[in-house]
């Protein structure tokens, strides 16, 4: 059974996993790879960006507190 079996892998190993093949799906996780740096490079700028929004919102929000046009325990 075990000579059965190793002829059967060796066969699908030999008609699967061509040089050509192999490269094929090489170079399709290489490009999906390549677009996911890509996404993950886009998502991190707007982030980044926002983050940068957020601080310089807050930044106008201390200066207006500490010239008193805004009144921290104002409820509105």
């Amino acid at each position: 059974m075990d000579k059965l079996d190793h002829l059967v892998s060796e066969r699908l190993a030999d008609q699967l996993l061509t040089p050509e093949r192999v490269e094929k799906i090489l170079n399709s996780l290489l490009q999906r790879q390549t677009s996911r740096e890509e996404d993950y490079a886009l998502r991190l700028s707007d982030l980044k960006r926002k983050l940068a929004d957020v601080e310089a919102r807050l930044g106008r929000l201390y200066q207006a507190i500490e010239t008193g046009i805004a009144d921290p325990s104002d409820p509105r």
